[in-house]
């Protein structure tokens, strides 16, 4: 009598339904990492915009909007409860829009950020201020102190 060799249908269900739920955990582990990623780019992009004012207030760098004017400060301003922020320069007392942004999808600045940051020039000294970013049920904090040091928890 010859021995069959091979799987038997239970064995290969068995196989097929484990396979199954590991790739099920899997997409849903990559799915909050994704989200959370999210949130940390939306954050490092709203700390890139305070660096930059920042850095402009520092140096000095004087735009083309304030054309015989004086230059005096550079200030980012953000809109608790939406997505947008905006980098703006201040020439003799008037405010000039020089760049907007957006926070990602689904990832908005909460109620209750403060909602100006102004560097001034040669110190890079700001008005200190906390921003908080929320999506996906994440949160990221930022911190501006009065020095004009950045930080993200």
């Amino acid at each position: 009598m010859k021995t069959l060799t091979g799987f038997t249908l239970i064995e290969l269900l068995i196989v097929i339904a484990t396979l199954a739920l590991v790739t099920t955990f899997s997409i849903a582990s990559y799915s909050d990492y994704q989200n959370a990623q999210k949130v940390e780019t939306s954050a490092s992009e709203v700390v890139t915009l305070f660096q930059t004012a920042k850095s402009r207030a520092l140096s000095q760098v004087k735009p083309t909007v304030c054309n015989g004017r004086v230059l005096e400060s550079y200030r980012v301003t953000i809109t608790p409860g939406a997505q947008n922020y905006v980098l703006s320069v201040i020439c003799s007392g008037v405010v000039t829009q020089l760049e907007t942004k957006k926070l990602s999808q689904d990832v908005l600045f909460t109620t209750g950020s403060t909602t100006t940051i102004t560097f001034s020039l040669l110190t890079g000294a700001a008005t200190s201020g906390t921003i908080n970013i929320t999506g996906y049920g994440k949160t990221k904090t930022i911190t501006v102190n009065t020095v004009g040091n950045i930080g993200v928890n």
